[in-house]
């Protein structure tokens, strides 16, 4: 297991604390990334699954 800090892009409409633009703290294995057709890496993971908001 590794861990990854990412900014938020996006948020859906039952998230509380975290918003766009904010750094969080996840394990990548509660998260799945997605290929958008970018250069960027995009990953989805629940609120609940973030270990960390990292100020």
């Amino acid at each position: 297991m590794s861990c990854e800090i990412r900014e938020v892009v996006s948020v859906g409409s039952e998230v509380g604390e975290v918003e766009p633009g904010k750094k969080v703290l996840f394990s990548d294995i509660s998260a799945n990334e997605v290929d958008l057709g970018t250069d960027a890496k995009h990953c989805f993971c629940k609120e609940s699954d973030l270990l960390a908001i990292v100020q």
